[in-house]
């Protein structure tokens, strides 16, 4: 009975090296009869947690930084670096100062980075034991009035995320429509400025926090632009949950407080900023701003005209006259977008921002703040390898802190955090907790993994190789099965072999991906109606396959894909007509809200006609993004540690519908020729490996990760039940004349990521909702 782990996911850990495996959700029978066991359907997905290969139980918290298992990091998310070692460990020495600068330049000089790329939330995490196996059960926040009480996920933390994470939707559109080139640090702690002892002698010159009156504190957001110079931005969540029963007057009391402690909070930053930046001559300007993305205009003016004091301290800190509307340098709910929908800045809410913008960067300037080489500058130190902020993972049990620096760190970091069962729903997860529990306690049983259809296959892979992985000395006892119920006869062969196993009338059934019907239906009714004592587990997304004998579980919370993924699987017609459960809303916090999407567009002048699949053009775009990732994801020997690196196996090509075409030859004649696509990446060096369906030996390979490393390319229905970090989806030929492709792309397809989404297609230019995406045009 698994009633009591609400969102559990497991992992497990091999020697020195934390490999992933799915293994929860909470989805039990409550009532489980004889014959009868249940079928898991929907889509649910979950926040990652770590199983232990360990037999001893306790429950204590996992902290992180700040008491919490966190990630709030100042990293940039471009640019390999290169690396010499010099002598023992303990002399490591990387690139100075000046040739990560040289390095850096086109980079920094090209476009708006963002440093991280992604805003990493904070998350909690309670041990317990389930199946002799320590678990990691994701706990919700709670309301506590003491500030200091680390041991639980404060409602606070929470709002403050969620605050920091609307301004950064806003602040990525507003540098999306002024295409100006600008860096965007956020989450800067002051002790983690020039930390870095490889750099300590190139930075040792520089002036550093410690030398000021406040030696600790943080940035939530820094901006370092070359022409308007430096801005500081101080985040304030309150406004969001007010309790109705409070007075006007008292709320404007709450307000006032948070722009008090903001003020100090700013003047202290810029003090700081200041000194760090002492050395420039001539010092550029460091300006300050306040956000409040939950209170509102005529609020904000009430609070103000009722108390004068704060509205000169309020100006005073802005830098600006008394006399001046101090209201103008700051954001509130007026100018953002709506709090239930902070991805949809609409063109009402850009104009907002635009002048905002204008009045906090006046055009009057003429010339640049800082030179091109003071820029780099001050870039490399407040963002660059000298200086680095923690990243506390929630698989850390000993909170080790990783180091992110580059884009491609980020994406592999956040696919560690929501790296759980596929197919991303849960389903995968039961079956394969409820299967180690059953060779645990039966020692002498055989447990059968069916495949019922070739879309089942991998996912039945999956399991079996993940369990002789947990429960070692049982690989003899997992039989797996390749049926396809689709042909004649099947059904009756499938249930003749599992019953040839019945001993003392039990028999022990696993079903992953279960399709096919009244196939399916028969097979379940078959070994029902033969077998005294039937254990059979199975799962679909489509909830109207189960069969009369099983009883049926949805799970509907989605907490492992990325949110902003999710958001747009929601929208396939699948889910909205009912044919797949819809999501509800989640009880726990996410680790983050994940990369924006890639969109590259098959519609420029140089490409080819047709669709994306057949584009040497779109597949050298792609393959752009893809080694950006990758080589910006390689961890070096000198840095401290970081994420395990992307690679290469980390990426899923899918299409649905339609194969991509590899080349084949047939006695040194060309029979086949490869689609454009796989002849652009592989012009552009990107290995890849074409999976077709049916083929039980590569499938093994791609599920166990231990073929070549190669991009795998496959049909969705050929992979279904696995994840990858990235995942690129390409439209099909019929995708241009139907929405059946895309609908089916976002459900088969688009939540098989676990980090970074990327989509090849013939969609028009994206409009406002989707300005946030990243977008390549040729």
């Amino acid at each position: 009975d698994c009633s009591r782990l609400p969102r559990v996911c497991c992992c497990y850990e091999l020697a020195d090296d934390l490999e992933r495996c799915p293994l929860s959700h909470s989805c039990s029978p409550a009532k489980t009869t004889r014959k009868k066991e249940a079928f898991c359907a929907g889509r649910l997905t979950y926040l990652v947690v770590r199983l232990q290969l360990v037999a001893s139980s306790t429950q204590t918290p996992l902290m992180g930084k700040r008491g919490l298992s966190s990630s709030e990091n100042a990293t940039l998310p471009t640019g390999p670096q290169k690396v010499r070692r010099s002598g023992s460990e303990n002399h490591c020495t990387q690139l100075d100062f000046e040739q990560w600068k040289a390095a850096m330049r086109p980079v920094l000089l090209q476009r708006t980075i963002y440093a991280p790329p992604v805003h990493m939330n904070r998350e909690l995490l309670q041990r317990v034991l389930f199946a002799d196996k320590k678990v990691y059960i994701t706990q919700p926040p709670v309301m506590t009035q003491n500030s200091g009480e680390h041991s639980v996920l404060q409602d606070s933390n929470v709002r403050d995320d969620d605050a920091q994470r609307h301004f950064l939707y806003c602040l990525r559109a507003l540098t999306d429509e002024l295409s100006e080139r600008m860096t965007i640090v956020s989450q800067l702690r002051f002790e983690d400025y020039l930390k870095e002892p490889s750099y300590r002698a190139s930075t040792e010159k520089f002036p550093k926090p410690v030398d000021t009156k406040h030696p600790r504190g943080d940035f939530d957001f820094l901006i370092i632009h070359p022409v308007h110079g430096l801005l500081i931005i101080e985040i304030k969540a309150i406004g969001d949950r007010f309790d109705p029963s409070l007075s006007e007057a008292k709320k404007d009391e709450l307000v006032s407080r948070k722009i008090r402690l903001a003020i100090k909070q700013l003047d202290k930053g810029k003090a700081v900023l200041t000194h760090l930046i002492s050395d420039k001559k001539p010092a550029p300007p460091v300006k300050t701003a306040l956000v409040m993305p939950n209170i509102g205009k005529d609020q904000l003016e009430r609070v103000l005209r009722n108390n004068h004091k704060l509205k000169t301290d309020l100006c005073k800190c802005l830098d600006i006259e008394e006399s001046e509307d101090p209201l103008g340098l700051c954001l509130y709910a007026d100018r953002m977008s709506a709090k239930d929908r902070p991805w949809d800045v609409t063109a009402d809410v850009m104009k907002g921002l635009i002048s905002w913008c204008q009045q906090m960067f006046p055009k009057d300037k003429s010339g640049q703040c800082l030179k091109v080489d003071d820029y780099l500058d001050v870039v490399a130190r407040l963002c660059g390898p000298a200086t680095y902020a923690s990243s506390f993972s929630a698989l850390n049990e000993h909170c080790t802190p990783y180091y992110l620096l580059t884009l491609g760190q980020a994406v592999s970091q956040i696919g560690d955090r929501f790296l759980c069962g596929p197919p991303g729903t849960g389903k995968t997860v039961m079956l394969m907790l409820i299967a180690c529990k059953w060779l645990l306690e039966k020692e002498e049983r055989d447990l059968h993994i069916a495949s019922t259809w070739s879309g089942s296959l991998a996912a039945s892979h999956l399991i079996v190789i993940k369990l002789k992985e947990l429960c070692p000395g049982c690989e003899n006892r997992i039989r797996l099965h390749e049926f396809d119920l689709k042909e004649k006869g099947q059904t009756n062969e499938a249930v003749e072999i599992m019953l040839d196993s019945v001993r003392d009338g039990e028999l022990f059934v696993i079903c992953d991906e279960a399709f096919g019907g009244s196939e399916f239906s028969d097979l379940c009714t078959k070994l029902n109606n033969n077998c005294k004592k039937l254990h059979l587990w199975a799962a679909s997304v489509y909830h109207s396959l189960c069969p009369p004998c099983l009883q049926k579980q949805v799970f509907e919370e989605s907490l492992r894909t990325p949110p902003v993924v999710t958001r747009k699987v929601k929208r396939s017609s699948v889910i909205k007509a009912g044919i797949v459960p819809e999501y509800c809303a989640c009880s726990s916090p996410h680790p983050c809200d994940g990369p924006p999407p890639i969109m590259i567009q098959h519609q420029a002048q140089g490409h080819s006609k047709g669709w994306p699949g057949d584009c040497e053009v779109c597949g050298r775009d792609l393959a752009t993004k893809l080694l950006e990732l990758i080589a910006g994801g390689a961890s070096t020997e000198e840095t401290p540690k970081g994420p395990k690196p992307l690679s290469f196996n980390d990426v899923f090509i899918v299409t649905t519908y339609y194969d991509l075409r590899d080349e084949e030859r047939d006695d040194d004649i060309i029979a086949t020729q490869a689609s454009g696509l796989l002849k652009g990446l592989k012009q552009a060096g990107v290995p890849y490996r074409v999976v077709r369906k049916g083929d039980s030996a590569a499938l093994a390979e791609v599920v166990a990760m231990s073929g070549p490393d190669a991009v795998i390319v496959a049909e969705a229905d050929t992979i279904r039940g696995l994840e990858r970090k990235v995942v690129v989806w390409v439209q099909s030929e019929m995708g241009a004349n139907t929405s059946g492709d895309t609908d089916f792309g976002r459900l088969d397809a688009w939540s098989r990521t676990t980090a970074q989404l990327v989509t090849v297609s013939q969609f028009g230019k994206s409009n406002r909702k989707t300005s946030t995406s990243q977008q390549i045009q040729t």
